[in-house]
């Protein structure tokens, strides 16, 4: 996907009207996913790549393998000694509101979304 259409979609997310939690990033470059919020406008520099504060220190866009947004995930707070129910995210809604912003190149499964940088 296109820096442009990066930063498009980091632009919609920022004005969706709930958090979309569990989020998961894939970089090329790794063979690890990270858990880390979609909300990265102010972390990005020149719509090319991240700041020190992003997803991924310094890393450009076009090293973003895929997104992924859960269906299901776990409460930050939850633990051992305090388990909290897992939290949700209405994926139908998000894809319903990402489809009146562009054509991004979602892959649906039962666990969520994948918001793919590559073909799928």
């Amino acid at each position: 996907m296109s820096n442009a259409k990066w930063c498009k979609l980091f632009e919609a997310v920022s004005h969706y009207e709930t958090a979309i939690g569990g989020v998961r990033w894939k970089f090329s470059w790794s063979d690890e996913s990270f858990v880390h919020s979609l909300e990265v406008l102010a972390n990005l520099i020149g719509g090319r790549h991240f700041g020190d504060g992003g997803p991924a220190a310094f890393a450009e866009l076009k090293d973003i393998e895929w997104i992924a947004i859960p269906a299901q995930y776990p409460d930050k707070g939850s633990s051992a000694k305090r388990p909290l129910p897992e939290r949700y995210n209405n994926i139908a809604a998000i894809v319903d509101y990402l489809a009146k912003v562009a054509q991004f190149p979602i892959v649906a499964s039962e666990e969520g979304i994948k918001i793919m940088g590559y073909g799928p």
